[in-house]
C-alpha cells in the first residue's frame, strides 16, 4: 500500500517472545515498535506522547478494552474496525472427524469467557460422537475454566435436515469464521453464506486463518459480515476525488449544471452557496 511510516505495539512479554516479534518486525521492514498493550496503547498512539509518535490509523484486533478504547478514539484516529468478542460456526454432517469438530470448537471457546461457538450439524449420527469428543479434549484443556463457560453461556448447538436449512442459520448469525465440513464440497456455492472467513474442506480450520494461511485475522464480527469485510490492503489507502474545470469549457451545458444547481442550493436555504454560483453564471453570459 506504499505506507511510510508503520509502528507496531504489542504487549510486554518474556524474552522469546519479544525477540520474535522484533524479528516479524524486521522482515516487515517495521522501523519503530513499542512494547506496550491494552486501552493505554491506543490512547497513546491516537494522541502521541514524549515516546509515542502520533498515528492516523489503528489496526488489530483486541480485548475488549481495547476494542471500546477504539471506539472511543475513533474520529482523533482512524481504525479498521470494531471486533470481538471472537466466533466460529462449523457446519457438519456425518462425513465431518468429530475429534476435529471438537478440537476447533474448544479452540475457539478458549480466547474468552463470551467467545461464540454455533454447530450445525446435518443429519444424525454425529452429536454424540462431537459431545464425547469435547468432554475428553475439555478436562485435557489448560484453560479450561474459560473455554467450559463460553461452551455454557454463549454457545448452541442446532439440527437441521440439509444444507440449506444450515446455510440461513448461518445468514442469520453472520459469523466471524465459518466452518464447513460436509461429504460433497461441490454442494456448497460459497456466495450464499454471509461470514467473515470461510474455511472448507473436512482437515480444514479456523486455526489456520488465525496464523499461516493468508486470511485476514482482522474479521467482522457481532454479525456485521452483513455490512463489512475483513481487513484488507484497502483499509490502508485513501482516495480523493476531484473535478477540472478548464477555461475553455462548455458555456452552454455549464449554464445547465449551474442553474440546476442554484435551484438546489437555494431549496436547501443556503443562498451563499447560491450567489456563488450565479456570480459565475453572469460571469458566463457577459462573455
Amino acid at each position: 500500500a506504499g505506507v511510510e511510516e508503520i509502528l507496531v505495539s504489542f504487549p510486554p512479554s518474556n524474552k522469546e517472545v519479544t525477540n520474535l516479534m522484533l524479528a516479524s518486525c524486521h522482515i516487515g521492514e517495521v522501523k519503530e515498535a513499542i512494547s506496550i498493550g491494552g486501552a493505554h496503547s491506543i490512547a497513546a498512539m491516537a494522541f502521541g506522547t514524549n515516546s509515542v509518535k502520533k498515528v492516523d490509523k489503528i489496526f488489530g484486533p483486541g480485548n475488549k478494552y481495547v476494542a471500546e478504547a477504539k471506539r472511543q478514539l475513533y474520529g482523533i484516529v482512524g481504525i479498521d474496525s470494531l471486533t470481538g468478542p471472537s466466533e466460529v460456526m462449523i457446519i457438519a454432517d456425518s462425513s465431518a472427524n468429530p475429534e476435529y469438530i471438537a478440537a476447533d470448537l474448544l479452540a475457539q471457546a478458549e480466547h474468552g469467557t463470551d467467545s461464540s461457538c454455533f454447530l450445525i450439524l446435518i443429519g444424525e449420527g454425529i452429536k454424540e460422537n462431537v459431545n464425547e469428543a469435547l468432554m475428553d479434549q475439555l478436562n485435557k484443556l489448560s484453560r479450561s475454566e474459560i473455554a467450559k463457560k463460553s461452551l455454557k453461556d454463549f454457545s448452541f448447538l442446532v439440527e437441521v435436515n440439509n444444507l440449506s436449512d444450515a446455510e440461513k442459520i448461518c445468514n442469520l448469525v453472520h459469523p466471524e469464521h465459518l466452518q464447513i465440513s460436509i461429504e460433497n464440497l461441490d454442494n456448497i456455492i460459497i456466495e450464499n453464506f454471509s461470514a467473515g472467513a470461510i474455511f472448507i474442506g473436512a482437515s480444514n480450520s479456523a486455526v489456520f486463518g488465525d496464523y499461516c494461511a493468508g486470511p485476514s485475522h482482522v474479521i467482522p464480527t457481532n454479525g456485521a459480515s452483513r455490512f463489512s469485510s475483513q481487513v484488507s490492503l484497502n483499509d490502508f489507502l485513501i482516495t480523493s476525488s476531484y473535478s477540472i474545470l478548464s477555461e475553455n469549457h462548455d458555456s452552454k451545458e455549464l449554464q445547465k449544471v449551474i442553474k440546476n444547481s442554484i435551484e438546489i442550493a437555494e431549496l436547501e436555504g443556503l443562498f451563499a452557496h447560491s450567489e456563488a454560483l450565479k456570480l459565475r453564471k453572469k460571469n458566463i453570459e457577459t462573455n
